[in-house]
C-alpha cells in the first residue's frame, strides 16, 4: 500500500562491569537483556504526494527483558548475612521487564 510503512526489529545486549569492584555483586557479568519492537506508520492524504513530508498514523509497540547476572546482585559474604538475620532468601534477583505503546498522529 503506498505510504504505508511496517516492520520490527530485535537487539540482545550482553552487560558487562570494566572492572569487578563496579558492581553491587563485585562480578564482572552484570546481565542479558533482550529487545523487541514492532512500528506501523500510514500516511494519509496529501502526505502521500510527498515523500519527504511525515504525517499520517503511527503505533510502536516495544517489550524488553533483562535478566540479571551476578553483578547485579549480593556479594556471597552479603548475602549470606542478609538471608541469615531475615531468615529466607532475599537477596536474590529476578527478571526485570517492560512494555511501551506508542501512539500518535503527525499533522
Amino acid at each position: 500500500m503506498n505510504g504505508q510503512k511496517i516492520g520490527g526489529g530485535v537487539a540482545a545486549i550482553w552487560s558487562r562491569a570494566s572492572s569487578f569492584v563496579q558492581a553491587p555483586g563485585h562480578e564482572y557479568d552484570l546481565g542479558v537483556e533482550l529487545d523487541a519492537a514492532l512500528y506501523y506508520q500510514s500516511k494519509d492524504g496529501a502526505m502521500n504526494d510527498d515523500p519527504s513530508q511525515m504525517g499520517g498514523f503511527f503505533a510502536k509497540l516495544e517489550y524488553g527483558a533483562l535478566f540479571p547476572m551476578a553483578g547485579l546482585g549480593y556479594p556471597d559474604k552479603q548475602a549470606d548475612e542478609l538471608n541469615r538475620t531475615n531468615g529466607r532468601d532475599i537477596t536474590s534477583t529476578n527478571m526485570a521487564q517492560t512494555v511501551r505503546l506508542y501512539l500518535g498522529v503527525f499533522f
